[in-house]
């Protein structure tokens, strides 16, 4: 590579190049994995409310089932 930058002054390295997009590429998909990880959590946090929540609406709704008057 060497005889490459003294032909190409203006060049740079190829294989600097190459780790430099290594080294975004691997940013990324640490990044990503993070955001995923992130939201895969949240996720189930809602799920687990949204259940909660339901139950409790259902069991309020019949408890007045069983307050009204039966004719």
């Amino acid at each position: 590579m060497k005889g490459i930058g003294k032909q190409f002054p203006g060049e740079e390295d190829p294989a600097g190049m190459e780790r430099g997009a290594n080294f975004l590429n691997l940013q990324g998909t640490q990044g990503g994995r993070f955001d995923h990880q992130t939201s895969a959590t949240e996720a189930g946090r809602l799920h687990k409310v949204s259940s909660v929540v339901t139950g409790f609406f259902r069991d309020m709704d019949r408890s007045l089932e069983e307050m009204k008057p039966k004719y």
